[in-house]
């Protein structure tokens, strides 16, 4: 998809935000050959959304899983008890200092 290749083109890093629920299912194989061919110098996290809708061992066991490719985050986003935003935003950070050459790195979300 062109709108996907856009963006990945224009960011340092990548999310690829997964559904806690059906991870491989929201996963996009085409999308990781695409960076691993064509931009294996671009970053790349998995985000595990939606955590709160399964089990803790559930989660605990796809963050294992998935963690053997790419760096992959537990992700609840809500008003009142998020979970994951301090672990991601540590994350970007710690991906900026590797980028000292430029004032801001771009962060690309797709999923």
């Amino acid at each position: 998809n062109a709108e996907y290749m856009g963006v990945i083109d224009s960011s340092d890093v990548v999310l690829q935000v997964l559904d806690a629920r059906d991870p491989m299912g929201t996963r996009s194989a085409h999308i990781e050959k695409y960076l691993k061919t064509d931009h294996p110098h671009k970053h790349v996290v998995l985000v595990l959304n939606k955590c709160d809708l399964v089990s803790t061992w559930a989660t605990a066991r796809w963050i294992k899983v998935l963690s053997a490719e790419y760096p992959t985050l537990a992700f609840h986003a809500s008003t009142g008890k998020s979970f994951g935003k301090g672990a991601l935003i540590q994350l970007l950070r710690q991906f900026g200092r590797l980028h000292s050459d430029k004032p801001q790195i771009s962060v690309g979300l797709i999923g």
